[in-house]
């Protein structure tokens, strides 16, 4: 445990250090409990430490530094215990001591000791004016470091990370270090002035007293005539002439320091791709433009010379490391090692760059090439592009010899989605499936039985019933790898959707859709037949249900469970609590109408657009005619309609929503508090069409009913019979947001099965939906022993499908004519006429002489007309005398 002063403030707090010799990191944590993972990670090749005491304020006070991505940062510690921080100051030295013997296996100790830590030259507080020189100068900390060349300042002496950085170079480089006297003062107190000049800008210093100044020159100037070492400048590898051979198709006579930045058009490249190249000069750029350029380049061509092994040492010593210190770890850049001059030897460098490239897995392949007589200059820049289009790093670890998690996980899901009736087992239809999906033309039989017999010679079970196995399709695409065919493996992801990360890309999983204003969305028939194969994949009982195992293996080819244990108080499900079909279908029919994205997201993981051959996954999506056309036309072709629930607390909405599922009282009470859903959908048949009605419990709050609260199709105030309080809310709820809307509203007399109490309202519950022409109150009860009746849902749907119909009512009060026209048709002389009919008709039909009796056909046509025309007539009567 040391003691570490915080990046924003001064305060020092107690830390955790762990420190790794065996993987080179220094590791801190915010807390005791490791579980929750580093606060950081600091990679030993960048790590320096030094004491700080008088800096830090503590007699026992450690800097710890080191490179970020972007900046170079700064750890203060330190220990009340002397022995425990020179311990921890002897430990990291011997951790860096082990890590340069590793990366330098070559280099002496009279070499490597000097650059196990250092103290810097000089530190110390000077003012700084900007590049134009009028600026104001402000107070900066600096810090000079001999070993990087690097004059690093800082907004105080403490501060965690640089403002700015200033490389010293030499003199033959435009680089210059002399004593100044600014003509503008502004803002400056202090007069003995330094200027440092770069090929970029000029630096101006002041500091406060004349002795300052001639130290801080001393020290500047010791690393400014200082020559540049081997990783300061590049030998001469013919990384230029290169470039210049691939354009002119002839070695140039003359070389620049660098080559302009070109490109290669689409149309002259095997992989038919725009390739920009960028040539570097360390004599004539700095190290942060080199910097900049490494952060954007998809590929980075590392040149050495055949003839010179100081040039190959170098790609090990500075370049790699160099790169790999300005990339990310989880997306380096891939690296192609170029040996240029193969003309003037006669061996090849490839004994000396084998271990190299076993050694460092960004490195995608090596190249030997001779820019004089342009031998294999273009098979350079292809390799460049292959690298970049298919890269290797993502898909395989040569350490291993395998194939890397995310490979295997995104192989797996492609597997899965393959494999169509969910065996384990890619049969010959569902490879030839595979092969048209992804190229475009199917195997001949021969060919199948080729690639089979491929993996059995080297899997013991990778072939099973003469189909191929997860296993045995992992190991096909190992193999095209280890053979150099990456192009094969990367055009399967990339049909399935993957992007060079091995992560399902924004577009494939979010493709555009509009949807207008007004305006619903669900999905289409080939959805539902989609959807139901792949219940129909999961069902391996075939009970019409999913158990939490089937579910489980569903949706494996996600990365996250979408379903949590509301989806199953959400649908129907069986006696077990097991989602059924009818379920199934209705929470997808939910998540399109909810959250259109939602739902294409995972129509994308199941792979939609690859079964059903579709651009997309929109294809699966329809989106609703706006629900003013419908009411103008008095019609719909929506399939869903939303029923929103309001009611105040205790009402019994949660009840409703439950009834609707099939739900009892007794079976609502074993749902528990945290599984509770504020949606149920299912299914209703209005006139024989099936149609979805979602309901949606609305929280009780009467003064912050948003937009998305009120936007329904049919609206249900739900309200307790035995609670006197419990209508009020109905009331203002319908008063306030309703009253002028054309969205039909039904008032829910819930708990109907106990004792009616007087409500204090104004007007009772029937009187209140007489004056607003309301339908009357309808009974509900969801106490029952077997499932609720469902006939008032029906009805609802009826409402939301029809809103302008105003002649059907939901009441028993036998006295309107709808109710009188039912009664009418449940009248048992009825009932007993038709029997008798169907009776009489059926006799006819088995009697073949009667068939052809025309006045049998007559008498039927004629009571036919006649019990038409007196219905009429009594229903013409009775709506005239309602």
């Amino acid at each position: 445990m040391l003691w570490k002063k915080g990046k924003e403030n001064t305060q020092f707090l107690k830390r955790k250090f762990v420190l790794s010799e065996r993987e080179f990191t220094l590791t801190y944590y915010n807390k005791d409990d490791e579980s929750k993972g580093p606060k950081a990670v600091i990679f030993i090749k960048d790590l320096n430490a030094t004491f700080q005491t008088e800096k830090i304020g503590h007699p026992h006070g450690l800097q710890l530094t080191y490179q970020t991505e972007n900046s170079t940062r700064n750890l203060f510690v330190y220990h009340e215990n002397p022995e425990e921080i020179v311990t921890w100051f002897n430990v990291i030295r011997a951790a860096r001591y082990a890590y340069l013997k590793t990366a330098y296996p070559t280099g002496s100790d009279k070499e490597l000791v000097p650059k196990i830590t250092r103290n810097y030259l000089k530190e110390g507080y000077m003012e700084k004016t900007g590049p134009n020189q009028k600026e104001q100068f402000k107070k900066r900390w600096f810090v000079l470091d001999s070993q990087t060349r690097k004059l690093f300042y800082f907004k105080d002496q403490l501060d965690a990370e640089e403002l700015g950085v200033i490389f010293i170079g030499t003199e033959s480089n435009n680089y210059s270090v002399s004593p100044f006297a600014p003509k503008s003062t502004r803002g400056n107190k202090w007069k003995h002035g330094i200027m440092v000049e770069t090929p970029e800008r000029q630096f101006v210093f002041m500091c406060e007293q004349e002795r300052e100044q001639r130290e801080w020159i001393d020290a500047l100037r010791k690393i400014h005539s200082r020559p540049m070492s081997p990783q300061d400048y590049a030998a001469k590898v013919g990384k230029t002439s290169l470039i210049m051979s691939l354009v002119s198709e002839e070695f140039p006579d003359e070389v620049p320091l660098r080559a302009e930045e070109i490109t290669i058009p689409a149309d002259v490249t095997p992989e038919r791709v725009p390739t920009h190249i960028v040539d570097y000069s360390e004599a004539e750029q700095s190290d942060e433009q080199l910097y900049q350029e490494i952060s954007k380049a998809n590929v980075i061509c590392i040149v050495y010379s055949v003839n010179n092994k100081k040039s190959i040492e170098k790609v090990t010593s500075h370049w790699i490391p160099l790169i790999n210190d300005r990339t990310d770890k989880d997306s380096r850049v891939p690296l192609i090692l170029v040996g240029n001059k193969s003309d003037l030897v006669e061996h090849s460098s490839m004994e000396t760059i084998l271990p190299i490239m076993n050694q460092f897995q960004d490195i995608e392949t090596c190249v030997e090439c001779s820019a004089k007589n342009l031998k294999n200059i273009s098979e350079l820049f292809y390799y460049a592009q292959k690298a970049v289009l298919h890269p290797t790093g993502p898909l395989y670890c040569p350490e291993e010899k395998e194939l890397k998690l995310s490979c295997i996980k995104a192989l797996t899901r492609i597997f899965k989605i393959t494999d169509l009736d969910n065996d384990g087992i890619l049969n010959d239809n569902e490879l030839n499936f595979f092969q048209r999906t992804c190229f475009n033309t199917p195997l001949a039989p021969q060919a199948l039985e080729d690639v089979k017999n491929v993996v059995r010679r080297n899997m013991a079970d990778g072939v099973k019933d003469n189909g191929l196995t997860l296993k045995g399709f992992l190991f096909l695409h190992t193999l095209f790898i280890q053979r150099g065919r990456h192009e094969t493996t990367w055009t399967v992801l990339r049909r399935f959707g993957y992007d060079d990360d091995l992560e399902l890309t924004q577009e494939y999983l979010f493709p555009m859709i509009k949807i207008p204003s007004d305006c619903t969305t669900e999905l289409n028939h080939n959805a539902y037949l989609f959807l139901q194969s792949v219940f129909d994949k999961h069902d391996k009982d075939r009970d019409c249900a999913l158990s939490p195992e089937e579910v489980k293996d569903l949706f494996k080819v996600f990365p996250y469970m979408p379903w949590g244990p509301d989806v199953n108080n959400t649908v129907c499900t069986n006696e077990k609590g097991w989602i059924t079909y009818q379920g199934y279908l209705s929470q997808w029919t939910l998540t399109t109408y909810l959250d259109v994205q939602r739902s294409l997201e995972y129509l994308g993981y199941l792979g939609y657009s690859i079964v059903y051959e579709q651009e997309s996954q929109a294809a699966a999506i329809t989106v609703t005619r706006n629900k003013r056309i419908d009411l103008q036309k008095k019609q719909t072709q929506r399939s869903v309609f939303r029923c929103n629930v309001l009611g105040a607390p205790g009402s019994g909405k949660s009840g409703f929503l439950q009834a609707f599922l099939g739900r009892n009282l007794q079976r609502q009470k074993q749902i528990k508090e945290n599984h509770k859903s504020y949606y149920a959908i299912s299914t209703t048949y209005v006139y024989g069409q099936e149609k979805y009605l979602l309901l949606h419990e609305v929280m009780p709050d009467l003064d912050f009913l948003s937009e998305a609260d009120l936007a329904c199709d049919v609206v249900c105030l739900v309200y307790d019979v035995s609670d006197p309080r419990s209508f009020e809310y109905c009331a203002k709820v319908y008063k306030q947001y309703f009253i002028d809307s054309k969205t039909p509203c039904v008032v829910i007399a819930a708990k109907s099965d106990l004792h009616e109490v007087r409500q204090h309202y104004s007007l009772s519950p029937h009187d209140f939906c007489r004056k607003h022409k309301l339908h009357p109150p309808q009974s509900f009860t969801c106490n029952t022993t077997t499932a609720p009746n469902k006939d008032l849902y029906t009805r609802l749907t009826t409402m939301a499908m029809y809103p302008h119909a105003r002649l059907r009512c939901m009441c028993s009060c036998n006295r309107c004519t709808y109710c009188l026209c039912q009664n009418l048709l449940k009248l048992e002389l009825l009932r007993s006429v038709k029997a008798q009919l169907r009776r009489v008709v059926y006799n006819r039909h088995m009697a073949q002489a009667d068939l052809k009796n025309s006045t049998f056909w007559l008498r039927a046509s004629l009571g036919a007309t006649v019990c038409a025309v007196l219905g009429f007539a009594m229903y013409r009567a009775l709506l005239k005398q309602r």
